[in-house]
């Protein structure tokens, strides 16, 4: 359900010069809160006591799917698909135009060449910013199911407030639970017509 390639929907849409930040729907609510993206300080140890490369440079990761050509970047997927679903059931994916980004951006390699002895940096595709990010930089919000990348929604970042967002991440989930209580329904109807149908084959 999550393959991807270059004319995946969800891909293309990433691909718009924009950069991405993916978080979880918590954490984009202390986002909002905090109104800027702050650096992890090591606060979430999500790879154990080894630092990442944004992180050894006080940065925050993003993700640039535009610059490099599309071979290059899908040949790294095994590095960079998952961090599309890190949230589940849904992960919140925030694009930025650069334009609107104040830090520095160190991209690949030379965030690799600056910390040697960190984790990462995924490479051709991870961008390390330095410094936290104003909401005010975000023109892109989608949330995505961890379970299939090709369900996914646009939201109105400059409308969302605390409230709407979670009435709108919980219909878009219950939506998800609905279509994949709806193919189990199917299925049952078919292994129960396959039972009465092999029934009346032995009568």
């Amino acid at each position: 359900m999550n393959d991807l390639d270059d004319n995946h929907p969800l891909f293309r849409e990433l691909r718009n010069g924009f950069l991405w930040h993916c978080t979880s729907p918590a954490e984009f609510l202390l986002i909002q809160t905090d109104r800027s993206i702050k650096p992890n300080n090591g606060r979430c140890q999500k790879w154990g006591s080894r630092t990442t490369a944004c992180q050894h440079l006080g940065g925050i990761s993003l993700f640039d799917f535009s610059t490099d050509p599309i071979d290059r970047i899908f040949e790294h997927l095994d590095r960079w698909h998952q961090f599309l679903g890190c949230a589940s059931p849904t992960t919140v994916v925030l694009g930025m135009p650069k334009s609107r980004l104040q830090g520095e951006l160190v991209p690949y390699p030379k965030n690799r060449d600056l910390t040697p002895t960190a984790l990462g940096p995924i490479p051709f595709v991870e961008v390390c910013h330095i410094g936290a990010i104003p909401t005010s930089a975000i023109a892109s919000c989608l949330i995505v199911s961890a379970r299939n990348y090709s369900r996914f929604q646009k939201l109105e970042c400059g409308k969302l407030d605390g409230i709407s967002f979670k009435d709108l991440l919980a219909k878009f989930e219950s939506s998800g639970e609905l279509q994949n209580s709806d193919v189990s329904d199917v299925e049952g109807r078919i292994r129960e017509f396959n039972r009465s149908l092999d029934a009346s084959r032995n009568s």
